[in-house]
């Protein structure tokens, strides 16, 4: 949980950071974001996404992003669960 937590306030000021002054070239940006805080927590990339469509007012977009990750998400990993476990 904390590990999500600080990797959404550090994706949150590394996108503010290139939004504001534009830090880092297109390069550096896809390293930082999808390499490194990709790497370090996949939840900040997700929760940048969500916050891209909802600071662009597509609502109803970032809902079903929302709830088909985790919803869906969590049903494929219970069907995934159930397939393997239920052989012996």
């Amino acid at each position: 949980f904390l590990v999500n937590v600080i990797g959404c306030l550090i994706i949150g000021v590394l996108a503010g950071l290139i939004l504001k002054f534009e830090m880092f070239s297109s390069q550096s940006r896809l390293l930082l974001i999808t390499g490194v805080m990709g790497g370090f927590t996949t939840f900040s990339a997700f929760g940048l996404e969500t916050f891209y469509l909802i600071r662009e007012k597509e609502f109803l977009v970032a809902g079903s992003y929302v709830f088909g990750s985790v919803v869906i998400g969590l049903v494929a990993l219970w069907i995934g669960f159930a397939l393997v476990s239920s052989r012996s």
